[in-house]
């Protein structure tokens, strides 16, 4: 391809006869379908002749810059912000991230902004209309990721929040809200398993880098299922992979700071633990077990049950799962 040529973004919308692009701003939402009939039959087919319109997202697209993996998230308001990832093809493919918003559904959009270094632009909308920005190579606190929020619609954004941590390496990455408080972060950590981080005070910070269990297995470590996170059975195992502590209290304690970890990656914590499970070998370790339970636990008294059983590794003495509420 001769380089006199480039790609050029743009957005597709539809028009049909006799409608306008965004309703008034004073117009009750729609009520939700009540079944997929019902929304089929909402949708009405464009009059015959009638082809959908390309709008440029920037008018200042330089000639060498090539445009891939668009993204764009729309807030309940009507406003839109759009992104991609751009390669300069003068400098053999040096990768930058660009951006721009639309008040007015997409008719006309604003001077494109860009950063250098960056190869991966994504959006989402919590429950506030606020939109939040995730860009690779964003360079905040040493992360290779960064969240910028905008609370008007893309015009402005705040500064930026770093949400992978670890070597500051990251690779493809995908935020999205629940909707209720809770901003998730999904993304590759260069390792052979993804990783993830969670909000709950409105991006302003993320915790976690966890790294999903193998798969392999056909069990996740925590769960997390509406309003409650269950953390599977956690075992005495150090985090530098050396042999656990020989003395059961020791052990109790290194399975309850994991699950401390555990729940306040889920967004939870050992404050809103409502039932643990306890696994010993020998009910001689249950004085140490019961020890180090009620130090965690004394002003949270959860629900517990304590069981005789046979471990996995011959020097485990206790195993303990949780199950919390995410408030």
């Amino acid at each position: 391809m001769s380089r006199r040529w480039s790609a050029v973004l743009v957005i597709v919308l539809t028009f049909s006869a006799g409608a306008s692009v965004l309703a008034p701003a004073s117009a009750s939402p729609p009520a939700m379908p009540t079944s997929q009939d019902d929304a089929m039959a909402r949708v009405a087919p464009a009059p015959a002749g009638t082809w959908s319109k390309n709008v440029k997202l920037s008018t200042d697209i330089p000639t060498h810059q090539v445009y891939t993996e668009p993204h764009m998230a729309v807030t309940t308001k009507g406003d839109l912000v759009a992104g991609w990832k751009e390669a300069d093809t003068n400098t053999g493919g040096g990768q930058a991230v660009g951006w721009t918003y639309s008040s007015d559904g997409g008719l006309t959009w604003a001077a494109a902004k860009e950063h250098s270094g960056g190869s991966d632009i994504v959006f989402t909308v919590d429950e506030n209309d606020s939109v939040y920005l995730n860009r690779l190579g964003g360079g905040c606190g040493g992360s290779g990721i960064c969240t910028y929020k905008s609370t008007d619609g893309g015009k402005t954004w705040g500064p930026g929040v770093a949400t992978s941590f670890g070597s500051g390496f990251a690779d493809k990455n995908w935020i999205d809200s629940d909707h209720r408080g809770r901003i998730y972060h999904v993304y590759d950590p260069g390792s052979d398993r993804p990783a993830a981080t969670v909000s709950t005070d409105g991006g302003a910070t993320f915790k976690g880098d966890y790294t999903f269990a193998d798969p392999s297995g056909g069990y996740g470590y925590p769960v997390v299922a509406g309003d409650r996170v269950y953390v599977a059975g956690t075992a005495p195992i150090p985090a530098d992979g050396s042999p656990p502590p020989d003395d059961a209290y020791e052990q109790a304690r290194l399975c309850l700071e994991i699950i401390r970890e555990a729940l306040e990656r889920a967004g939870s914590g050992v404050e809103h633990v409502v039932r643990t499970r306890v696994f010993v070998t020998d009910p001689a370790h249950f004085e140490g077990i019961g020890r180090a339970h009620g130090e965690v636990f004394a002003d949270v008294r959860p629900a517990n049950t304590t069981v005789v059983a046979s471990l996995l590794d011959p020097s485990w003495k206790v195993e303990i799962e949780a199950e919390a509420v995410v408030p």
